[in-house]
């Protein structure tokens, strides 16, 4: 996929803070781009756990998974039981795969 004409190009940071405001700008962002349905599909498929894809937190993604019949999203607190620097590097990678996309 060509992610070239993402929205998020160039304001990936905004997409991966969960501040519930930060997160309705994004979604906004979201809802006005080409990519959205693409974006959210990709995060489904790939299990994104965190940050807004196609306008959906990995909350809505977990919900949305089961409603569409495809295997449920794996539990964030489950995860290896990881400790909150753990979480901090799992937030950093799925960053920068989001970056690294957008840079295609």
């Amino acid at each position: 996929m060509d992610w070239s004409d993402a929205y998020c190009k160039g304001n990936v940071d905004l997409f991966f803070d969960e501040n519930p405001v930060r997160v309705d700008i994004a979604k906004q962002i979201c809802s006005e781009c080409p990519l959205e349905r693409d974006c959210f599909l990709y995060a489904l498929e790939n299990k994104e756990l965190y940050g807004v894809w196609g306008g959906t937190t990995y909350f809505e993604r977990k919900v949305l998974a089961i409603d569409l019949g495809m295997d449920p999203l794996p539990e964030r607190d489950n995860i290896a039981h990881r400790s909150e620097e753990h979480t901090s590097e799992l937030q950093s990678l799925a960053y920068l795969v989001c970056r690294l996309l957008l840079e295609k």
